[in-house]
């Protein structure tokens, strides 16, 4: 759906289906395992990386950062802690 205030801009809505697999996809676990597919210097590397780029969008977006995951601060992630 186009919006009016935006010529360059498109809205979308995500279907009942779309909001469960986001869900599924986003969760902390689904992250983990993800991740896992990368050595730790790996993960600590685009996690840095990653961070950067989310901070430049929370703050264009205005967005109050709550509790997001995975979280900028490298040191939160216990993940990166574990063996693999």
């Amino acid at each position: 759906m186009k919006d009016l205030g935006w010529k360059n801009l498109l809205r979308i809505e995500l279907t009942d289906k779309g909001r469960e697999f986001h869900g599924k996809l986003t969760n902390k676990e689904s992250i983990d395992y993800l991740m896992s597919a990368l050595t730790r210097e790996e993960q600590k590397q685009i996690w840095v990386l990653l961070a950067k780029i989310r901070r430049r969008a929370v703050k264009k977006l205005s967005i109050k950062e709550k509790d997001l995951y995975p979280p900028s601060d490298l040191s939160k992630l216990t993940s990166l802690d574990k063996t693999t």
